[in-house]
């Protein structure tokens, strides 16, 4: 899949997930990057940063808040926390530095 058919498998079932309620491309000049509302209001500003395919064990690419997605094949989808936001703000205040590596 390329990055863009990750983003749009992402937005469609994200709102599967229990306290999310919908997910939608980033309004920013991020390519690859998806807005979370969750149940209360607020919102998670993420970036996909990688994958991997079924059979590699390449480490995950390491950042401060982040989450790893496994797919049933194998592959692996990895997301950086671009900022939060409280219901009703429009964008995080001060987002999480990109280069903000443990």
């Amino acid at each position: 899949m390329t990055p863009a058919e990750l983003q749009q498998l992402l937005i469609t079932r994200a709102p599967d997930v229990p306290g999310i309620t919908a997910a939608a491309r980033r309004d920013d000049e991020n390519p690859y990057g998806l807005t979370v509302t969750l149940a209360g209001g607020g919102r998670a500003w993420w970036t996909i940063t990688g994958a991997s395919p079924a059979g590699t064990v390449p480490d995950p690419p390491v950042v401060r808040y982040g989450a790893t997605i496994g797919f049933r094949d194998g592959w692996k989808l990895f997301l950086s926390c671009y900022g939060t936001t409280r219901p009703g703000q429009p964008r995080p205040d001060h987002p999480y530095h990109p280069a903000s590596h443990i």
